[in-house]
Order: structure tokens, then sequence, then C-alpha cells
């Protein structure tokens, strides 16, 4: 059974404050908001048994994964609860959608940017554009969203948006200090490590220092100026001189999504992490029907030279098995090409600055 099990619908609890969904897990598609305490027990029944459909219809984002990957969401998961079966996690969404970049492989329910960016742009994805049409240029924020119960809990999570940025983060925070829990919690924070500012004249260094530990997931979807490109507008001064202070007080890991732009380039975040004495995961593989960033995007003759590059440095099996593994898909390319060129246009950079081997479909 441990290649089917998942410990996430015994031992999560991930609140969603933008759209009031609770869900066993962060990579689910497609739980539904309504979702009653019997799909919860179907669910966990499924993971016992073997039994069911359940996992095809929300799980979809690990079984593609674990295809082509030996790491996968749900087998750190299964990791993690080895390692203590008393673990219980809450993960916190706050209800804001405010970022300060915007990454092309993101959305505008994670990124008040990309929502404003999308009101300026032609050629977008119709669900993308849906949310931008619908909000506007505003961040979508719901301050009348109690924030959750504390509870005894072994970790907490805080994703966002950017989490630092949000001021919901950093209440949530003191609940649990004023509660007197927090010294027995671990606290996960995913950032992208650009800014770290004041809520209540504390910044995250003050609040760190009440909880058990600290771990600071920095995300990036490659290294130096390829990141900036990627998760315009960061600048990537700052991001080390916040990993640098990260690093003073909690445990650093980078990490990164699999997506048809930055995949030929893994190797380089892993070996800047490991020069920084730093780990790093590349467990989130962009896949799904709503996404345009995905591998089917990316045209053979890039894979092979892609695949080349891996050979020479000796880069991880998993990701060679993407590039070989995974159909390629013209009209997604041509989609997804078409986004990213009217984004080039709009915020004045240019892909082939940095990836010039895209340069025959850049038209």
């Amino acid at each position: 059974m441990k290649d089917i099990y998942c410990p996430q619908p015994f031992v999560s609890v991930v609140i969603n404050g933008l759209s009031g969904r609770v869900q066993p897990c962060c990579v689910m598609k497609g739980w539904p908001v309504s979702a009653d305490e019997k799909l919860w027990k179907d669910l966990r029944t499924e993971f016992l048994t073997g039994e069911g459909n359940l996992k095809e219809r929300f799980c979809q984002s690990c079984i593609e994964q674990e295809k082509h990957h030996q790491e996968s969401p749900r087998k750190s998961y299964l990791e993690q609860y080895e390692q203590n079966p008393d673990m219980f996690t809450m993960e916190y969404n706050a209800p804001s959608n405010y970022c300060n970049l915007k990454c092309h492989m993101c959305s505008p329910w994670n990124s008040s940017t990309i929502a404003s960016e999308n009101l300026n742009i032609t050629h977008l994805d119709p669900l993308s554009q849906e949310f931008s049409d619908k909000y506007g240029d505003k961040i979508f924020v719901r301050p009348e969203q109690e924030l959750p119960d504390v509870r005894p809990i072994t970790t907490l999570k805080l994703v966002g948006g950017e989490t630092l940025a949000i001021k919901q983060n950093y209440d949530l925070m003191q609940k649990f200090i004023d509660s007197g829990l927090s010294e027995n919690i671990t606290l996960e924070i995913t950032t992208n490590a650009t800014l770290t500012p004041k809520f209540n004249d504390w910044d995250i260094f003050n609040y760190i220092a009440y909880f058990k530990d600290c771990k600071m997931v920095v995300s990036v979807e490659g290294w130096g100026e390829k990141n900036n490109y990627f998760r315009y507008p960061s600048k990537w001064e700052k991001i080390m001189e916040n990993v640098k202070k990260f690093k003073e007080c909690s445990t650093v890991v980078f990490a990164s999504t699999v997506n048809c732009l930055n995949i030929g380039y893994l190797h380089d975040v892993k070996f800047g992490a490991e020069n920084l004495n730093c780990s790093y995961t590349f467990g989130s593989l962009v896949w799904g029907p709503k996404e345009l960033y995905t591998i089917e995007a990316l045209p053979l003759d890039i894979r092979e030279m892609y695949l080349d590059s891996f050979y020479s440095v000796g880069i991880d099996r998993d990701l060679v098995s993407y590039l070989e593994d995974i159909d390629y898909k013209p009209d997604l390319h041509k989609r997804m090409m078409a986004d990213l060129i009217e984004r080039d246009k709009y915020r004045g950079t240019c892909l082939l600055d940095m990836f010039p081997e895209w340069k025959p479909y850049y038209v």
C-alpha cells in the first residue's frame, strides 16, 4: 500500500482564505469548496484500502510526477510522517493574493501583479483573464475572513501570495504565540525572499524567535539573472541578502517548480544551493489542463539540447525522464508562446536575452 498511500488526509489541513476551501493537501486539484466530512472520510478510506477513484480526481499532480520522478509531494509527506507519526500540519493561505512578483507559471489567484498585468494584455488564457476581469487591478483581500482557530499542531505552514507581505500571516503567528503553543511548533514559510517588511513593529525575525524552529522555503525558478526573468521583477542581490539573514535563524531550502522554461537550468539551482550549504527541491511539477507552462509546451529540439547539457553535468535521472517521456503538444506550445511574448512586450523584457535557444519560436 505504500506505493499509493498518502498521509495528508489524516495529518494535514490546508486552509485557503481566498476561496474558503479547506482541503487535505495544497497540491490537490479540483477539491470542492463545499466538501463535507464524508468526502474526507472516503478519501482516507481509499488510501487505506486502495479501492476507489478519488485519487484520480484530486491527486493528478503527484500521479503524473511519479510517472517520471522519484520525488513528489506525496513521497515527501510520507517520509515526514514516517519520521514523526504524531505530526499534524496546518497550512494557511491568507485571504489575500498580494504578491510583488509576477512569475510566468503563476496565476492571478496567487499574484495581484499578475492580475493587474492581465488587464493590459490581449492574448491571455481565458481562465486567467476571468479572474482579472472580476477583480481588476485591486489586491484581492477578504479582511472579514476570520483567522483559523489555534490548536496543538506540529507544523504551521504559511504560503502566499507573497507570504511575508500579508498581514494576516503575522496575525496568525501572533495568535499561536499568545496561546503559548508556538514553542512546540515548527514554522515553515514559503517566500520569494525579496522583502522582509514590518507589521505591528515586528518583522519575520521577531516572530521566528517564538517558535520551536523555522524552515524558510525560498522560491526560485533559476539562479541569478535567470531567476530575475522567471520571477519578474525580483532582484537576485536582494534575495541573497535576505537568504543570509534567514540562515542565521532558520533552515533554508531552495524550491523550484519544474516547467518548460526552467527545466534546462535547474542544475544551476542545485549547484547554487549546495554552494550555500542549503538543500533544494524540484518537487512541484507544473501540470494540469489549466496550465500553460508545462513540459508539454517544450519543443523537441530544445529538449535534446537540455538533455545533452544534463548528461554533461550529471543531473539526476528524474529530470531527464520529464524531457524524454512527456509528450510534446504543439497547440499548447503556441498558446504558451503567445502568452510569454505578450508579457515580454508589456514588461520590456525578452526571453532571448537569457535563453537564445528559443529564437526559432519567438515570433
